[in-house]
């Protein structure tokens, strides 16, 4: 009987622009970046991804066929919603041999920026990590692929990657609508589109009671009125705790508690 070549885990996969030029660099970019490889990693089975600078890693448990697909999609994306004319290109696309290897690539990719020692994205506005810890809403597929693929990273391990943070009391009001476009990857809240109105009543439910409605109207660019009316409105779960997270972390909030900034039940490996 022939014998049979095993197929990889996964792959380990570099992104470039031909050009070889910054991917995102400024916060609202690396946003519509996460947008671009978070959309279209959910079919490939993207469980981690970090942009430094120049370049993408990513980490996909799919076939062969389908990394070639994400590429061209995230490609196209970059085009239409970045202007970045030069094509995107693998410049390089490895096996993961097992289990052991795709653990190593996964916390590999997560500390890219450290590895090229920069310090341009603090809050991984250009990774997946804020999706993995519940910090943001539109990458919640890559919690559930890691939970099932490699339930031996922890939790712990995740906020680590995140850094250390304290935080003063009570939060700067100035920083929360940044923190709830973070949530959603927007790069603002501008517009009156469905991510944006959830954005900003997630805000005034974060924001809760104790602040003014005319002073969250005025961070948020809206008015008393629609900050009194959203109050009375029930509103999502996970993108109120996820704003509540960017919010705390914008403000330093750097903890000998680390899950005190997260949701409880953001992310909960299987065993």
């Amino acid at each position: 009987m022939g014998s049979h070549a095993r197929s990889p885990l996964g792959w380990h996969i570099g992104l470039r622009l031909a050009d070889d030029r910054v991917l995102a660099g400024t916060p609202g970019e690396r946003r519509l970046l996460s947008r671009a490889v978070l959309r279209h990693g959910e079919r490939a089975r993207l469980v981690a991804y970090r942009a430094a600078d120049t370049h993408v890693h990513a980490e996909l448990l799919c076939d062969h066929d389908e990394v070639g697909r994400f590429v061209r999609s995230v490609g196209r994306c970059l085009a239409l919603e970045l202007g970045r004319d030069a094509p995107l290109r693998a410049s390089f696309v490895k096996p993961l041999a097992d289990q052991r290897h795709g653990q190593s690539t996964l916390r590999y990719i997560l500390g890219q920026e450290q590895r090229h020692g920069l310090d341009s994205d603090p809050f991984h506005e250009a990774s997946n990590l804020p999706d993995l810890l519940g910090l943001r809403v539109v990458g919640r597929s890559t919690a559930q692929v890691l939970a099932q693929a490699f339930p031996r990273i922890r939790r712990e391990e995740l906020v680590a990657a995140l850094g250390r943070v304290s935080s003063p009391e009570p939060l700067d009001l100035h920083v929360l609508a940044d923190a709830a476009a973070a949530a959603l990857a927007l790069p603002d809240l501008c517009g009156h589109d469905g991510e944006a109105v959830a954005a900003r009543h997630a805000a005034v439910h974060a924001a809760g009671r104790a602040i003014l409605a005319r002073h969250i109207a005025q961070v948020l660019g809206t008015t008393q009125r629609t900050v009194e009316r959203l109050r009375t409105k029930p509103c999502d779960a996970r993108l109120l705790e996820a704003v509540r997270g960017q919010w705390r972390l914008r403000c330093g909030r750097r903890a000998d508690e680390p899950r005190a900034l997260l949701a409880e039940d953001a992310w909960v490996p299987t065993e």
